[in-house]
């Protein structure tokens, strides 16, 4: 038994090792998670959303794809394959590919230029990742061809990658001549390629048709654009070691591009088309002779962010710009773009190349423009430590650094050898701390070479430069030149010596030379200043504004500096003091000489009339000299009258009157002559009352002659009905006249309510009309009537009546004899109930405290009883549902579940409920009981077991439900549990060998108990004594709960055990070795 126990152990653990090895490696069947569908895939852009929902199908790397109706298909590898000749995805298809850590290894040379491991064309795409990180596209050693070729001349074939690695492919066509082309990686013609991450690694073009892209060549057309990834390793013997892109638009957004090799052109990248650059990418550690980190050529380029470091080159160890001949191509750095640490023979940040019109890719004219961005830590064992302008360049810097560089030769920081006049600067720019051979030296200008200052200078330190040549006793060096305003010594520092810079004025700009100046005694002059001149340069020192002196109307003032006359003449002020004037001219004076000034005639303005003539007097009209305000007077005649005729008028009893006059139009003058008023003629009238009904006036005057009245009429006063007394019959009611007695308007009655004892009374005259409403109770109602039920009989709950009118107004209900509570039907009980609850909802106000206390007892009683009868059929219901007790074994789980629920609710029956029940149900539940208890040993009754049998012990079966098992006893005494096992099944119970060993031989009776009763102690089973055994008396057996302690073992025979057992297991194990090793 020990030897089987230690196998199956060691079975299992060998198990869980092999899974838990392969558990990473395996993949479903049916569906395959991808990281670009699912939340965990976060380290490139906003992708998920492409295959969030699709299935991932296995493919073998061989065999044919089905695309489905909308050509597109998605797989994984489900294995490394290899391929004797390419896969294409052609023909408007998309391919989801998923390497899944597995290899696609080309086995054949490439038959073409357009072959390769895998072929995109035909206006198709192919999206590439790796769930697993470890797969590739690659071929076999010794075999040539590209990794992926992209599109071709009539057709596009786009591809993006996510992941996987693109790697080994080298293209030689001097060993293998079919393989033509570049691209030993990926080569891309006018079709769209994006990296969002994935390598593309230590892939070669040792000799193609044109020697470039080792790791890709994109050209003609199409884009090429970087959001991650690598590419590294690569190598071409002539152009774009890591990335060419001759014709294409290039972006660089992420990712690094690193430790690639071109040997002549563009170690890290190549391109002649739109390069744009930004914070994410890393172009690192890449060697080439022209433009370790990027070569740019034939196009304004603008690096406006990244990381552009540790490069090396022969020209611009960082970036080497170069120009077409035909046009001045700019480089621009600006934004956060970052160029360090890269070395060079010659410029080690950025080399730029200008030249002659030749067929040499090494001529053409370039230009360089700083606005922003860092160069720095740069190295040149030549010229130019961080920057290097060649021959006819142009530079531009109006911002940025150019910092910490070094040269071995000349300018650690700029180089400019580029076009005369044409080094423009302005803005905030930093250009400080770099050396040549451990000495300041930032810019270096060959001999001719001049800084122009384009704009205003806002740098705090001083811009250092050196110079070819230096001055000497005879010769100045210009250094700089630009407008006065902003040309100014201070923000420059010759690096050559300790000559200072100084500023020579050149018309309205300063020429910045350093010179060894000899100034002159004699003094210079002119309006404003004196000074002592260099006779080298022509420059000033000395400079002092002329002073003192006096200058008068017609001669300059004397210098007291100088004793040269400067400034101007006062010239004669004739703008001050008083206007001389006669009749007809004005003049003034010089206020500082008394010179007369030339006279001039008046200048009249238009005039004013001073005095306006009337009709009888002249007037007057004043005019003004516009220049001196002088005046003179002009006489107006007088205006005569202009008469108007107006008829006559009568005077009235009220208005005055006149004669026909005449009245001057101009003037006041006029003969009118008035005529008074008449005054009334008045007639006298007698006053009258008036009435309710009429009219009246007082005593009042009226005129003879005209309308004139004091007549005032009285209203009539009509009736007043204002007294509180009424008049009313049995319909109407009104008032009389306080005057005339005269009869008001007659209303009839209203308002008031009738009740069942009163007429209603009007509201106006308070007086009852009408009749009496019975149906209008009033004086409240009350219970009458009301009998209390009987055991003998039935009570009611009375009727309601009017207070007021003693009128019954409803019917009360019976209520049953308490004596059929508990036994009458239920549908009466129910009845009953109903009636007397709604009569207590509808009337209850109407009782008593007392009747209503009685008749809610008499509701709950029936309330109770109702719930008596409910109680008792359930507890019915559930005994008669039980299974048929004759039928039925004390294993059936269904039959004693229901049992115990039917006991259950029987036992919480109250004495009444179980009367009400019957006998009958007990009966039921009493012969249930019966027959769920009648337990017996249904197998092993009467079983034999010898002594010493260690591998088994002795088995019983009983008909119980094995829940309800509680315990066994053998020869009446309780056996411990640890000495038998129980199993379902009924109940099977097995004695263990270890307990029977400790028994000795004879006959014992078993007995099973359980919580509801028991087997009949009857059963018995038998032990006997084997050979070896020593006999014992098997009507003397000893306590069967107290096994035995071992005490008779010989220590020999099982020291033989053990040695057999262990060697039995150790044959196993070796066996099974020698198979897994098979």
């Amino acid at each position: 038994m020990k030897v089987r126990k230690g196998v199956f152990g060691a079975v299992l653990l060998l198990c869980a090792t092999l899974c838990m090895t392969n558990v990473t490696a395996l993949a479903d069947d049916g569906t395959h998670t991808h990281p670009i569908c699912g939340t965990t895939h976060t380290d490139i852009g906003d992708h998920t959303g492409e295959c969030a929902d699709v299935v991932w199908t296995a493919w073998d790397g061989t065999s044919d794809i089905d695309y489905g109706d909308d050509n597109t298909a998605y797989v994984y590898l489900s294995g490394n394959a290899e391929r004797s000749e390419q896969f294409a995805v052609k023909d408007g298809k998309t391919l989801y590919l998923c390497l899944n850590g597995y290899s696609i290894t080309r086995t054949t040379d490439s038959t073409d230029a357009f072959d390769a491991v895998i072929r995109v064309y035909g206006d198709a795409q192919l999206v590439l990742c790796d769930c697993k990180g470890s797969g590739t596209i690659t071929h076999s050693a010794d075999v040539y061809g590209r990794g992926v070729r992209l599109g071709d001349s009539s057709s596009t074939g786009d591809f993006i990658m996510y992941g996987g690695e693109i790697s080994g492919n080298s293209i030689d066509i001097s060993a293998h001549s079919a393989a033509a082309g570049d691209g030993a990686g990926v080569e891309a013609q006018q079709s769209d390629f994006t990296m969002y991450g994935g390598k593309i690694t230590n892939n070669h073009v040792i000799k193609g048709s044109n020697n470039e892209g080792g790791g890709v060549n994109m050209h003609t057309g199409g884009t090429f654009t970087m959001y991650g990834g690598e590419i590294s390793g690569n190598a071409c013997s002539d152009t774009g070691g890591g990335v060419i892109s001759a014709g294409t638009y290039l972006k660089l957004y992420g990712g690094t591009i690193s430790n690639n090799t071109a040997d002549k052109r563009g170690g890290g990248v190549f391109t002649n088309m739109t390069l744009t650059i930004s914070d994410g990418i890393t172009i690192t550690g890449n060697k080439s002779e022209q433009g370790g980190g990027i070569y740019t050529y034939d196009e304004d380029i603008t690096i406006n962010g990244g990381n552009i470091t540790g490069n090396t080159a022969t020209y611009g160890g960082g970036v080497y710009h170069i120009g077409d001949y035909r046009t001045c191509d700019t480089l621009t750095i600006s934004g956060s773009a970052t160029i360090t640490g890269n070395t060079a023979t010659d410029g080690g940040g950025v080399y730029v190349e200008s030249g002659k019109n030749t067929s040499n890719w090494n001529k053409g004219q370039g230009a360089l423009q700083i606005n922003g961005g860092s160069i720095t830590n740069n190295t040149a064992t030549g010229n130019g430590g961080g920057v290097y302008i060649n021959e006819r360049g142009l530079l531009t810097i109006t911002g940025g650094n150019v910092t910490d560089n070094t040269a071995t030769v000349n300018g650690g920081g700029v180089y400019f050898n580029g076009e005369s006049k044409k080094f423009n600067i302005s803005g905030n720019i930093n250009v400080t701390g770099n050396k040549k051979s451990g000495k300041a030296n930032n810019i270096y200008l060959p001999n001719g070479q001049i800084i122009k200052i384009m704009g205003e200078l806002t740098n705090t330190a001083p811009i250092g430069v050196t110079t070819e040549v230096e001055p000497d006793s005879s010769n100045y060096v210009h250094v700089a030149s630009g407008s006065a305003t902003y040309a100014t010594p201070d923000k420059f520092q010759y690096e050559n010596n300790d000559t200072s810079i100084s500023a020579v004025l050149s018309g309205s700009n300063n020429l910045l030379v350093a010179c060894e100046h000899n100034w002159g005694t004699t003094w210079q002059t002119d309006s404003t200043s004196h000074w002592h001149s260099c006779s080298i340069c022509n420059g000033k020192d000395n400079i002092v504004n002329h002073s003192g002196g006096t200058a008068t109307c017609t001669e300059k003032a004397i210098c007291e500096g100088c004793s040269l006359p400067y400034g101007n003449t006062l010239g004669h002020d004739f703008t001050g003091g008083t206007w001389q004037t006669d009749a007809d001219h004005h003049w003034k004076k010089c206020s500082r000489c008394d010179v007369t000034d030339t006279e001039s005639p008046h200048e009249w303005n238009s005039g004013k009339v001073t005095t306006q003539p009337t009709c009888t007097t002249a007037g007057q009209k004043t005019y003004t000299c516009t220049v001196c305000s002088a005046t003179k007077v002009e006489t107006l005649d007088a205006l005569g009258h202009n008469f108007a005729k107006y008829d006559a008028k009568a005077a009235t009893c009220t208005e005055i009157g006149w004669n026909t006059y005449f009245t001057c139009t101009n003037c006041n003058y006029t003969t009118y002559k008035e005529i008074a008023a008449l005054g009334h003629d008045k007639v006298s009238h007698k006053a009258k009352a008036a009435t309710c009904t009429e009219k009246g006036w007082n005593a009042y005057d009226t005129c003879s002659r005209c309308d004139y009245t004091t007549y005032k009429e009285i209203a009539a006063l009509g009736h007043d009905f204002t007294s509180n007394t009424w008049q009313s019959d049995a319909n109407w009611h009104w008032k009389k006249c306080s005057r005339c007695k005269a009869a008001g308007k007659k209303t009839q009655h209203t308002g008031g309510t009738a009740t069942c004892k009163d007429r209603a009374v009007c509201t106006t005259c308070s007086k009852a009309y009408g009749t009496l409403d019975a149906k209008h109770h009033v004086g409240g109602t009350e219970i009458r009537d009301m009998v209390e039920p009987t055991t003998k009989k039935a009570g009611h709950t009375g009727n309601s009546y009017c207070k007021g009118c003693n009128t019954k107004l409803s019917d009360g209900t019976v209520i049953p004899v308490i004596s059929n509570l508990s036994t009458g039907k239920k549908s009466d009980l129910a009845t009953a109930l109903q009636a007397m609850e709604k009569f207590l909802n509808s009337h209850g106000s109407n009782y008593t405290a007392k009747q209503k206390k009685q008749l809610i007892a008499n509701i709950n009683a029936i309330k109770s009883a109702l719930k008596s009868i409910e109680n008792t059929e359930k507890a019915v219901k559930k005994a008669e549902a039980m299974p048929a007790a004759d039928k039925t074994q004390p294993d059936n789980k269904a039959a004693i579940d229901a049992y115990e629920s039917a006991k259950k609710a029987y036992d919480a029956l109250s004495a009444g409920e179980k009367n009400m029940a019957g006998e009958h149900t007990k009966a039921i539940l009493d012969t249930m009981l019966k027959a769920l208890t009648a337990y017996d040993i249904t197998s092993g009754n009467g079983s034999t077991w010898k002594e010493n049998n260690k591998d088994n012990g002795l088995t019983f079966k009983v008909n119980g439900y094995h829940k309800k098992f509680a315990g066994i006893v053998i020869n009446g005494t309780v056996v411990d549990k640890k000495y038998y096992e129980i199993e379902a099944g009924s109940t099977i119970i097995t004695l263990k060998a270890e307990y029977l060993q400790t028994l000795p031989a004879g006959n014992y009776t078993l007995l099973v108990q359980y919580t509801d009763g028991s087997t009949d102690g009857e059963d018995t089973f038998t032990i006997t004594k084997n050979e070896s055994a020593t006999p014992s008396d098997p009507t003397n057996p000893t306590d069967p709960s107290s096994p035995k302690t071992g005490d008779n073992s010989h220590p020999v025979v099982w020291i033989g055990i053990l040695i057999v057992c262990a060697g039995i297991w150790m044959l196993l194990f070796f066996k099974k070795q020698k198979q897994e090793t098979k």
